[in-house]
C-alpha cells in the first residue's frame, strides 16, 4: 500500500473560475504539497492564483509567468524572458503547433504570444522534458459540455486560453481532469483521501491513460522542435505498485 504519491500536477484554468471551483483547486494543491509533489501553474487571476494559494512552501511549486512587473526574484516563480533562450524558442515552437491560428495571435502583440508560450512550460517544466503527471483545471463550458471529448470520454480540448495547455497535455497522453465533472471529482477525492490505489483505478478506468505513451510522445515532440539534447533519466513508474497500471 502506497503511503504517499508525489505527483507533478498542472493546475490551471479560466480567470472567471467560480469560487467553489477555485476552492477545489486550492484544496487539491494543498494535498499535492502534503505528498511532496509539485504544483505547476501560471499566476493568472482565477484558477491559477487559487492553485498557488494552496502552496505555502516554494519547493513545491513552479509558477510560470509570461512577463513580470516585479523585478524581485521569488522562489518557485519563473519568468519567460529570464529562461534559457533554447527553451523559450522550443516552447514557442510547440505553442505554435497547438494554437489554432498563430498568425492571428501574433497580430495581437508580443504579450499575447508570451501568454501562450508559457502554457507549454506549465505542462513540460523548465527544460521541456518532464511532463506533468496530471492536469486539473476549470474552463468554461462549450456546446458539447465541459470540453470536447474523444472516444474514451477523455477531455481533449476546452475553450479559451486554457485550451492550448489541454490540447498539448492530451496529445502527450497526460490525464486531464475538470473540477466540475462528477467522475473527475471522484478521482480527485480519492487522491485527497490518500486512497492512491483507488486513485489509480479510477484514473485508469476513466481514460485508459498510458505513461509510457506519454514519455514517447514527449520525446517525439522535443525532436520535432529541435530539442535533441540527451534524454532525461527515466521517470519513476508511478503505476508500478498497483495492479491497475497501464
Amino acid at each position: 500500500m502506497m503511503n504517499t504519491l508525489p505527483l507533478i500536477a498542472t493546475l490551471i484554468g479560466s480567470r472567471e473560475t467560480p469560487e467553489t471551483e477555485q476552492n477545489a483547486l486550492t484544496l487539491f494543491a494543498q494535498h499535492i504539497q502534503h505528498n511532496k509533489g509539485v504544483v505547476r501553474s501560471g499566476g493568472a487571476r482565477g484558477a491559477d492564483q487559487a492553485a498557488e494559494k494552496g502552496i505555502t512552501d516554494a519547493r513545491y511549486k513552479e509558477i510560470y509567468l509570461p512577463y513580470s512587473k516585479n523585478p524581485a526574484h521569488q522562489d518557485g516563480v519563473y519568468v519567460l524572458g529570464e529562461m534559457h533562450r533554447r527553451y523559450q524558442d522550443g516552447a514557442r515552437n510547440i505553442a505554435q503547433k497547438f494554437h489554432p491560428n498563430w498568425t492571428a495571435l501574433q497580430n495581437k502583440g508580443q504579450a499575447a504570444e508570451q501568454l501562450m508560450t508559457r502554457n507549454v512550460f506549465q505542462i513540460l517544466g523548465m527544460e521541456l522534458r518532464r511532463p506533468s503527471d496530471i492536469v486539473v483545471m476549470w474552463a468554461k463550458g462549450s456546446r458539447t459540455g465541459w470540453g470536447r471529448r474523444d472516444s474514451h470520454n477523455r477531455i481533449c480540448d476546452v475553450p479559451g486560453g486554457t485550451g492550448l495547455a489541454v490540447r498539448l497535455a492530451y496529445s502527450l497522453h497526460i490525464p486531464v481532469l475538470h473540477t466540475s465533472v462528477p467522475e473527475h471529482q471522484l478521482i480527485l477525492q480519492a487522491y485527497q483521501q490518500g486512497n492512491f490505489e483507488q486513485f489509480h483505478t479510477l484514473l485508469w478506468n476513466e481514460g485508459k491513460w498510458e505513461r509510457s505513451a506519454c514519455e514517447e510522445a514527449v520525446e517525439q515532440l522535443r525532436q520535432s522542435v529541435g530539442l535533441t539534447v540527451p534524454a532525461a533519466a527515466p521517470s519513476t513508474n508511478r503505476w508500478k505498485r498497483t495492479p491497475y497500471r497501464p
